[in-house]
């Protein structure tokens, strides 16, 4: 943790000194609440823009149209806090950052981040969440960018999230478990991002922290969903066409290197094309390569290769040499009036699954399609999303566990893994600072046991798959066949469109049905928090 702080403190100090030339900048953060705004906005089919590919910069938006007044959703007048006898406590309460200096070639904010969560489960004892951190952005000069946070948090979950927790160690998207007292859980989460734009057609970023390609609420290709991890991105833009290149470094908990040593490194090279097609269809190609980092516990290292820019090269000298595990995609976007769009994804993990012959383990592919309704029947902030996601067993795994497609226990897609269908509906509905939502996902997969690998766990060999050793057929859905329905309302007051300061009163109800399980159970929760990171528990 002191490293990452340290490399983030070095390479401001150097981009302080660096000449200044370009547009100022800023990332927008990763989360729902924020991008719905501006989504419906950049959904209109005379603006040009990218959306599939997130978090987005604030200098490519307001180009279009100034973001931050999306955000401030009751377009409130705040000159009486003039008059009141604190108004510095109620500015910085309901609309400022708590710090803000800004100078000629300097402008940075820092807030406090909480979320102080108090709930109760069905038959179970109190459940709660304390969060404290803070969060840093700023711009230097007219090309730089800088953000950084941290979060430390203590948490005692419903038992179901409690369940996965003990499972596999890790806090969904959020870092590593540590017991704390006596049913409850401590972990913590650190990210830092370094921007530069030295053209306005090109924008480098360094750091770590998440990426998300898709228009959907999940994504097939590369999600929100895993820990935070290293990388190095390039995008630049042309007229209708935008090229992205993403350099990660990754970690697979479950293989440590030795016993309190750090755990084993994987690297991933992804590369994004996007096109649009006159005004409404935006297109994208997407390739992912999962370098093998070790082999005979050799450490390989960064090859040359890693780092070749040309799209689909990769795919084609992995299936070659099946040491390293590739994918394709395609991405779609149709913008069908200003406030209707359609979108859909499919993944391909090998190239083999254009074979001719059936039932082979190696087709492993995943779609995925969409709708998103702005204002519902003419109704202002009204919103409607409807989504349908399915992938085949074995998708995203590999016969070397090592080269799966996940981080930090976690898949780097979908939630799920693989071997499963989903149906997610969400409706929402703003008026001025009140939020109101509603979310339901149905979920059926074909569940793993303890020996038998039937493709839903994607961190299990290949080489243990039931089809592969017998040559039966692979069927979508076989294995402990589950059904698992999730419900959540959420509703909340926004305090300080800053940081999305808001108040949360929400409820989940959750069942889960299979021939070796029956449970249900619901939680009602009330918070006070800041919301700038999406934390998905909806899953298995």
């Amino acid at each position: 943790m002191k490293a990452n702080i340290f490399k983030i403190l070095f390479f401001l100090f150097i981009s302080a000194i660096t000449p200044l030339i370009a547009q100022a900048q800023q990332l927008i953060p990763l989360n729902n609440d924020l991008l719905l705004p501006i989504n419906k906005e950049i959904n209109k089919k005379n603006i040009l823009f990218h959306t599939s590919m997130k978090p987005y910069l604030d200098s490519d938006l307001n180009i279009f149209f100034n973001h931050d007044s999306l955000v401030d959703f009751s377009k409130r007048d705040f000159t009486f806090i003039n008059k009141w006898k604190h108004p510095w406590f109620w500015r910085k309460l309901r609309r400022e950052s708590l710090i803000n200096i800004n100078s000629k070639n300097f402008h940075a904010t820092a807030d406090p981040f909480f979320n102080l969560e108090l709930g109760k489960e069905k038959n179970s004892s109190t459940c709660y969440v304390n969060t404290r951190g803070y969060i840093i952005k700023g711009k230097i000069g007219n090309h730089f960018a800088f953000n950084s946070s941290f979060y430390e948090n203590q948490g005692v979950f419903p038992k179901y999230l409690g369940s996965y927790i003990d499972s596999n160690l890790i806090v969904p998207g959020q870092g590593k478990a540590k017991a704390f007292k006596s049913s409850g859980y401590d972990y913590s989460m650190v990210s830092g991002v370094l921007s530069y734009s030295p053209f306005k057609c090109i924008n480098f970023q360094f750091g770590t922290d998440k990426n998300f390609i898709g228009d959907g609420y999940r994504s097939l290709l590369l999600s929100d969903n895993a820990f935070n991890y290293p990388f190095l991105k390039i995008t630049t833009n042309y007229k209708k066409l935008q090229y992205m290149m993403l350099f990660s470094s990754l970690q697979d908990l479950k293989y440590p290197v030795a016993p309190e040593s750090p755990y084993q490194k994987k690297y991933s090279s992804t590369y994004y094309l996007s096109y649009f097609v006159g005004k409404r269809i935006d297109i994208s190609l997407f390739e992912s390569v999962m370098w093998q980092a070790v082999e005979n516990k050799k450490s390989l290292g960064l090859k040359v290769n890693y780092f070749n820019p040309i799209i689909g090269y990769q795919s084609i000298s992995s299936s070659l040499n099946s040491v390293d595990n590739s994918m394709l995609g395609l991405n779609l976007k149709i913008k069908l009036t200003n406030t209707i769009s359609y979108y859909s994804q499919c993944v391909i993990d090998n190239l083999s699954a254009f074979s001719t012959e059936k039932s082979k383990i190696s087709d492993k592919y995943g779609f995925q399609f969409g709708f998103k309704y702005f204002d519902l029947f003419g109704l202002k902030n009204l919103y409607l999303q409807t989504e349908y996601n399915q992938v085949q067993p074995y998708t995203y795994g590999h016969k070397n566990s090592l080269q799966s497609y996940t981080h930090y226990d976690q898949p780097m897609a979908h939630p799920m893994g693989a071997n499963f269908k989903e149906a997610v509906a969400i409706m929402n509905y703003r008026w001025k600072d009140f939020f109101a939502e509603v979310k339901i996902n149905y979920i059926l997969f074909g569940a793993d046991t303890g020996n038998s690998h039937y493709g839903n766990n994607i961190f299990q060999s290949d080489n243990n798959a039931i089809y592969y050793q017998n040559g039966t057929p692979v069927i979508l859905l076989e294995g402990i066949s589950t059904k698992l329905i999730i419900a959540d309302l959420r509703l909340s007051y926004l305090m300080n469109p800053k940081t999305n300061m808001n108040l949360i009163l929400g409820y989940t109800y959750r069942k889960e049905t299979s021939d070796l399980t029956n449970t249900n159970t619901s939680y009602v929760y009330f918070g006070f928090r800041t919301s700038l990171t999406n934390f998905y528990y909806d899953f298995k």
